[in-house]
């Protein structure tokens, strides 16, 4: 009786470890105690003449690696999920970015978008064409426009009468709804890089919300003076407002 329950303390602890030994993948001993790991997310930077702070949420020294120029932080400031990884800059308008999380190593080149961009202000329209970076100093955003495309404009939107008149006059010339495909990317420090498509009417402006502000697409560039018109990439523009929230 004796032996047998030796065997069953054995398979019991052979069971216990085990389980323990499964356990939560996603965790990890810190102090003795076990800790969640929280995806990490690179929240974009803010450049300066002396140093460089990079944004983070769910930085853990521990597990992920921050470096610029290949050195180590000098500051950092946590606050809950959010981190401001501080840097000295030697005085370059140029720094190289490592990031190594998640068992992937991330190289980015960090500019400084002062002396790199076109300088824009905030709560003034500002024109941008296709492939053009943008800077806008009061909320440190960096914004560019990549592309516009599927382009249905009509000379006359609001002329869209599917059927012929009573008086026999042909159909509208703008018989759908006139729309053009827009591919923005916008970067603010601490909120994640909007990068996206997204369509905006001919007869109303676009509006949307990031980064602390208020963006609103108010015009595309040229005219449709035509139907059937062609338009060259290199002739396209935006007309944009963004405002303080």
């Amino acid at each position: 009786m004796l032996k047998f329950k030796k065997i069953y303390a054995i398979i019991f602890s052979i069971i216990i470890i085990s389980i323990i030994s499964c356990g939560d993948k996603d965790t990890v001993a810190i102090d003795d105690k076990p800790e969640e790991i929280k995806k990490f997310e690179y929240l974009g930077y803010e450049f300066f003449d002396t140093h460089i702070v990079i944004h983070a949420k769910n930085y853990n020294p521990q597990i992920h690696k921050v470096q610029v120029n290949s050195s180590n932080y000098s500051e950092i400031n946590q606050d809950e999920d959010f981190s401001e990884i501080t840097f000295k800059n030697l005085g370059y308008d140029k720094a190289s970015l490592k990031l190594e999380i998640e068992e992937q190593i991330i190289s980015k080149l960090l500019v400084n978008p002062r002396t790199e961009y076109p300088q824009r202000s905030i709560n003034q329209i500002f024109e941008i064409k296709i492939n053009e970076t943008v800077f806008i100093e009061e909320t440190s955003t960096i914004l560019t426009l990549l592309d516009i495309a599927e382009d249905s404009r009509c000379p006359d939107p609001e002329d869209n009468n599917p059927v012929l008149s009573k008086n026999g006059e042909p159909p509208g010339s703008c018989v759908h709804k006139p729309k053009t495909l827009i591919h923005l990317r916008i970067s603010s420090p601490r909120y994640p890089q909007f990068d996206d498509w997204f369509y905006k009417q001919q007869l109303s402006d676009y509006e949307f919300f990031y980064g602390g502000n208020n963006f609103s697409v108010i015009e595309i560039k040229p005219d449709i003076l035509k139907l059937n018109r062609i338009i060259l990439k290199e002739d396209y523009s935006l007309l944009i407002l963004s405002r303080a929230n």
